[in-house]
């Protein structure tokens, strides 16, 4: 495991087209993040394999994880 949230990516939520980032967390599970200039204020822009250490992520990446601003956030969920 790794200390870093690495950028992999962006694109758009598949259910509500919103603009999303995508980071591998330090967990080495994919979590998108909206993609708001919040997220990683005056930082340039972001190519894969940015990394974001994981105090860094947990102030600029976690508060804006896609899933708690998605309205259809329960269908991508996956059953335990």
């Amino acid at each position: 495991m790794s200390d870093l949230y690495v950028f992999t990516g962006d694109g758009n939520c598949r259910s509500c087209e919103a603009a999303i980032l995508w980071f591998r967390t330090p967990a080495g599970k994919n979590m998108p993040v909206d993609d708001r200039k919040e997220v990683l204020p005056g930082r340039p822009p972001l190519v894969r394999g940015d990394t974001v250490t994981r105090e860094d992520g947990k102030e600029g990446l976690l508060p804006f994880a896609h899933w708690g601003t998605c309205p259809d956030a329960t269908k991508h969920r996956k059953e335990k």
